[in-house]
């Protein structure tokens, strides 16, 4: 079995957040607000830290059929 985190306190088969903040804690403290996510399992992944002021795509996801 692997060992992956369950981000979400909901049923999924994939979940995906991303959040605009000024730290980590800020990004944390959003979540939690939120509900929905498990602080401690998203701990667990490393963070992406993207400049804002650096023109990108952030995330993108393609679900196939």
């Amino acid at each position: 079995m692997l060992d992956e985190p369950n981000i979400c306190r909901e049923s999924y088969q994939v979940a995906q957040v991303v959040i605009l903040a000024r730290s980590k804690s800020e990004a944390l403290t959003l979540l939690d607000a939120d509900g929905r996510w498990d602080l401690a399992a998203l701990q667990r992944l490393p963070p992406e830290v993207v400049p804002l002021a650096t023109p990108r795509i952030l995330t993108w996801q393609i679900d196939p059929f």
